[in-house]
């Protein structure tokens, strides 16, 4: 996954303010915000890769049910041809 690189500046109604000169107890909160952004970048990626797992294999599901109900089909016919002769 991408890497979040951390906040050194942040802009508040225009000023730019460097996280370094800031108070402790902000650059603890900042600290937390650059965290919790790593992590919603991590779900994300896995999110995505869910997502494209989860069609495949409904794609997968839907292929193997049309194949059984095909095979199920000929199956019928060939009964009935078999019965009819």
């Amino acid at each position: 996954m991408p890497k979040v690189q951390p906040t050194q500046t942040i802009n508040v109604d225009g000023i730019p303010y460097v996280v370094d000169k800031l108070s402790p107890q902000l650059k603890q909160a900042i600290t937390m915000m650059d965290e919790w952004r790593q992590e919603e970048v991590d779900m994300t990626g896995k999110l995505t890769m869910i997502k494209a797992a989860l069609r495949d294999l409904q794609n997968n599901i839907y292929i193997m049910i049309k194949k059984e109900h095909e095979q199920a089909e000929s199956a019928d016919v060939n009964q009935q041809k078999a019965s009819n002769e």
